[in-house]
């Protein structure tokens, strides 16, 4: 997977999509996102709510990331 600057993601894919498709996929990605996060907390976490396991505290961090 190639990973683009925001700008290039804007110009080349997001600017061509029309208001429901980018709304439609805002929303698929946040379920995904969610779907993915509840996984690892079901089978990744101790009794104390810590994610046990590296990998999974990686992408349980990259999932978690906030940048304004």
């Amino acid at each position: 997977m190639i990973h683009r600057t925001l700008e290039e993601y804007k110009e080349e894919v997001f600017d061509k999509l029309n208001e429901e498709t980018k709304l439609e996929w805002l929303y698929i990605m946040s379920g995904q996102l969610c779907e993915i996060e509840e996984y690892i907390k079901e089978n990744f976490t101790n009794k104390d709510g810590t994610i046990w396991h590296d990998d999974m505290k990686k992408i349980y961090n990259m999932i978690n990331k906030e940048e304004l």
